[in-house]
């Protein structure tokens, strides 16, 4: 019988696997499916290998890990399943080693959990999303037992957990308290690192948008007073602290980060309309307006479009509430903000005349 050369195939599987990380990196469709083969390959070499020790099983569980990955990136229905059924094969060939508790062992571990989590939530299914949330705690109750201080990525991947958890939360209609504690750990985590680490800075951002959404659905559910104006605090801080580290990136000449840049001023311009329509015009004009702030955004077509349309939905609102009596500090108040408005408005159409247009509908 012919002896298997096993630190061979080892080898064989391991050009496969960064051939096929070197093309998934590409992403692109031809790549992507290049990758899936590659990494098709390195499994089958290993599965020839007995599941004897640590090296062998180790190598395979990454190896379907890596798979796994390329198949989420290519998002099909098919792909998607497929990627779910790679991570459990990851998560069985791991799960059987976990004994020996090395701290990279289980980060993978945490790891390979987390990504199943991500593909069931693109499955969005209610039955997916159940498992997508109980991926996610697996993943944080592997991944928070890690020495965070002996390795940075410990630390960034236990904030990616809990970041996917409350995204996982918010996606399944789950109660917005439950989706603001996952937010605010994951934040929690990311603190002190995102101006300088580029992966901590997009969990950070992702983690403030689920955030916002979650306050977004406690200020609905909020009456007044003292409460109301804690959680309408804690909403403007996370847009004001995401569109400032957006700035620090920006001035990096990065923009890997465009995309997230028109969710956070989304809501910040709803957040102020909604609920302090007399500080909307002050936040648009520290937004946009670099002669107000030094960490004013690039203006683009579509948040000039989403400043001017806040703008006139909220001088119409003003304009339909219930009039104060003249002479009193709410009728002041009220003719402040129509005032401040169309200040705003007219000083965004004067720095960015090329990108202003016409004021959406509804405009008066």
């Amino acid at each position: 019988m012919k002896k298997i050369d096993t630190l061979s195939i080892l080898a064989e599987a391991q050009v496969r696997i960064r051939r096929g990380q070197s093309l998934e990196g590409q992403a692109m469709i031809g790549s992507l499916a290049a990758a899936v083969i590659a990494y098709d390959e390195a499994v089958a070499l290993l599965q020839a290998l007995p599941l004897e020790g640590l090296l062998v099983r180790h190598n395979l569980g990454l190896a379907w890990m890596n798979l796994g990955n390329a198949l989420q990136k290519q998002g099909t229905a098919e792909a998607l399943a497929r990627a779910v059924c790679a991570y459990d094969e990851t998560i069985a060939l791991l799960a059987a080693l976990f004994a020996q508790e090395e701290p990279m062992l289980c980060n993978s571990l945490g790891a390979a959990w987390m990504n199943r989590g991500s593909v069931l939530q693109k499955q969005n299914s209610p039955a997916s999303l159940g498992e997508a949330i109980t991926s996610h705690e697996r993943a944080i109750d592997l991944l928070r037992r890690l020495p965070l201080a002996d390795d940075i990525a410990f630390r960034r991947n236990l904030a990616a957990a809990w970041m996917n958890h409350g995204s996982a939360l918010l996606q399944a209609a789950r109660p917005p308290a439950q989706v603001r504690i996952s937010a605010e750990e994951a934040l929690s985590l990311v603190a002190g690192h995102e101006n300088e680490d580029v992966d901590f800075a997009e969990v950070g951002l992702k983690a403030r948008i689920v955030l916002c959404q979650a306050m977004g659905g406690l200020l609905a559910l909020a009456g007044s007073g003292e409460a109301k104006a804690a959680l309408m605090t804690e909403a403007s801080d996370a847009v004001d602290d995401g569109l400032e580290l957006l700035s620090v990136w920006a001035g990096r000449g990065g923009s890997r980060f465009r995309p997230w840049q028109a969710h956070l001023f989304r809501f910040g311009a709803h957040l102020y309309r909604a609920h302090q329509p007399h500080f909307l015009a002050e936040f648009l004009l520290e937004s946009l307006d670099p002669g107000a702030s030094s960490s004013a955004m690039p203006v683009t077509a579509e948040l000039l479009a989403l400043a001017r349309e806040a703008l006139s939905l909220a001088r119409a609102e003003a304009c339909h509430r219930a009039i104060p009596e003249v002479g009193t500090v709410g009728a002041e108040r009220l003719m402040q903000t129509l005032r401040d408005l169309r200040m705003a408005e007219e000083r965004l159409s004067a720095l960015h005349p090329a990108v202003g247009g016409p004021a959406p509908a509804g405009s008066i």
